[in-house]
């Protein structure tokens, strides 16, 4: 009875599907059982077929299950609707990242105007069911705040706080931050092949104490965690870039001295 609604449902991938397949295991071995006792003589096993089942006591609330099945159906709806929307999303974010290392500032904020607007109209949807937070909508956010973030750096140098970036939650503030260390960086090779030692230390020294507050956070979690670690490696690619310009302007100093003597 328990499988026979249970196929009306439309499970996903997922913890939900695993278990919906171990109950059918756990049919077929009771199905099993009652055939070896068939064939036991003196057992007489009672009739299970339809017909029997109709006429039998009612084991489930069947009204249960149609509720249950309408509500799952109505949340995969929306699940869709802000996957979809949010696929839009996460490629305006990235595209405005890409406006951003080619100069064109006002393009991008525009583009990031238009995103933090769609989100925040996702929002309700998202309050009424807050399964749907994860996954998605919140790597458009950390999208969004890597992307603001480096907007706001290109600016004036600094860093955004995570209330100026509403809606965007800790963990996703913490994402789009240690993600825009990577644009930093990038940022800093650009300014290092012009020469533009000061601005190659400016970012050094952003992603160094970014780090230094992120890594005294207790429990990371995973995905975080993978972040600072990619986050350490950035620094010290930063530190070599700036060892790099070092050797390079004392290999210059020495030249200009041996021409001048």
């Amino acid at each position: 009875a328990l499988q026979a609604e249970l196929m009306m449902f439309d499970f996903r991938n997922g913890p939900m599907r695993h278990k919906f397949d171990s109950i059918k295991y756990v049919v077929r071995k009771l199905e099993d059982t009652i055939f070896e006792l068939s064939l036991q003589d003196g057992i007489e096993i009672p009739a299970s077929d339809a017909a029997a089942a109709e006429g039998g006591v009612a084991v489930l609330n069947v009204k249960e299950f149609e509720e249950m099945r309408a509500l799952m159906e109505e949340n995969d709806e929306k699940r869709e609707v802000v996957i979809k929307k949010c696929r839009d999303l996460q490629k305006s974010s990235k595209n405005s990242i890409y406006d951003l290392h080619r100069g064109n500032l006002q393009k991008a904020e525009e583009q990031l105007a238009a995103v933090k607007e769609m989100a925040e109209e996702l929002l309700p949807t998202i309050e009424e069911n807050k399964n749907l937070r994860g996954g998605a909508f919140s790597g458009v956010l950390e999208e969004y705040a890597e992307a603001m973030l480096f907007l706001q750096f290109l600016k004036d140098g600094s860093v955004l706080s995570m209330s100026a970036l509403t809606p965007i939650n800790a963990n996703e503030y913490l994402g789009g931050l240690l993600d825009f260390t990577g644009e930093v960086a990038r940022y800093a090779v650009a300014a290092a092949t012009r020469r533009e030692t000061e601005k190659v230390l400016q970012c050094q020294d952003i992603v160094d104490q970014i780090l230094g507050k992120v890594l005294l956070l207790p429990g990371l979690p995973g995905n975080m965690s993978k972040k600072a670690d990619v986050g350490k490696t950035t620094l010290r690619k930063l530190d070599n870039i700036l060892y790099e310009l070092s050797l390079s302007r004392k290999s210059r100093s020495s030249e200009d001295d041996a021409g001048a003597g």
